[in-house]
């Protein structure tokens, strides 16, 4: 599921869901408005938080790919012939 396809689904249940909110009774339109509020501040929250997993992650392998180069280059220096100087 492309982010397109969750974005016109989440958008058709939008319409869907005011188009027939006029049909309630005039009481329950107040919690039902609350409930939507929540339920999308929930998705976007849940979609934040998944965003910010995914930098942690690439951050995270980053730093460890750096940190193996430091390591190869530190080797290779260790391992490399000088000349001795009196």
């Amino acid at each position: 599921m492309t982010i397109d396809t969750f974005l016109a689904a989440a958008r058709s249940l939008t319409t869907l869901f005011l188009a027939r909110l006029d049909e309630l009774h005039p009481a329950l339109i107040a919690p039902v408005l609350l409930l939507m509020v929540v339920i999308v501040g929930a998705a976007a929250f849940a979609i934040a938080f998944v965003a910010a997993a995914a930098v942690a992650i690439s951050a995270a392998a980053g730093i460890g790919l750096l940190a193996r180069r430091v390591i190869v280059a530190a080797v290779a220096y260790s391992h490399a012939r000088r000349e001795v100087t009196a």
